[in-house]
């Protein structure tokens, strides 16, 4: 099936930036609710990023939740030609930083500094 790079660039694009799409495994929903791409279309990118270990899935009552993971801001972040600065909204900072410590408080409480 051949679907236009334009088509693709938008649904990834969108999951990058929610951070999550919703999928109904409906052939016959013309348009995609959250994107102006075929479902059928949005169901064959998505699937192409899960079997790529770009995104995890959970589903439910016909209805696909994939949220992005780290090793698919990576992919995506090369595919779009972003920077490191550019990450989901799904997350307040950086999912990638590993250099966040934690120091102990006075009585026993826990403060993450990055």
């Amino acid at each position: 099936m051949h679907i236009p790079t334009n088509e693709i660039k938008e649904v990834q694009r969108f999951i990058f930036d929610k951070g999550c799409i919703v999928v109904q495994f409906n052939r016959s929903l013309k348009p995609h609710p959250y994107v102006n791409v075929a479902n059928f279309k949005v169901m064959k990118i998505v699937r192409s990023l899960y079997s790529k270990g770009c995104v995890e899935k959970v589903f439910a009552w016909r209805d696909g939740y994939y949220v992005i993971n780290k090793k698919g801001i990576e992919y995506i972040r090369r595919k779009h030609y972003l920077t490191e600065n550019d990450y989901p909204s799904l997350y307040d900072s950086d999912p990638l930083a590993v250099n966040k410590t934690v120091e102990p408080e006075e009585e026993g409480e826990i403060i993450f500094k990055e």
